[in-house]
């Protein structure tokens, strides 16, 4: 990690949200105070035919293991143009 870098974390858990064809997790952040954090919804999208239970399966064995997430980004970056 570099000096000039920001960096936030945030403690969250995964939910299955979307329909039966077509489930999405979701990731909820509980400490989100942060400028990089504070607005962010994060959804992961799942291979095609992947089931509800599937999901529902893989988001408790993510609950079960991950504690958080950390973003970083770079100061005087603007993702939008790099």
């Amino acid at each position: 990690m570099t000096e000039n870098q920001v960096v936030e974390k945030s403690n969250c858990r995964f939910k299955v949200v979307g329909d039966k064809v077509n489930p999405r997790i979701q990731i909820e952040l509980f400490q989100s105070s942060g400028a990089l954090l504070k607005d962010a919804m994060v959804e992961l999208e799942l291979l095609n035919g992947t089931s509800a239970q599937q999901a529902r399966s893989l988001v408790e064995a993510m609950n079960d293991r991950i504690l958080g997430i950390t973003v970083r980004k770079a100061a005087g970056e603007n993702p939008a143009t790099t």
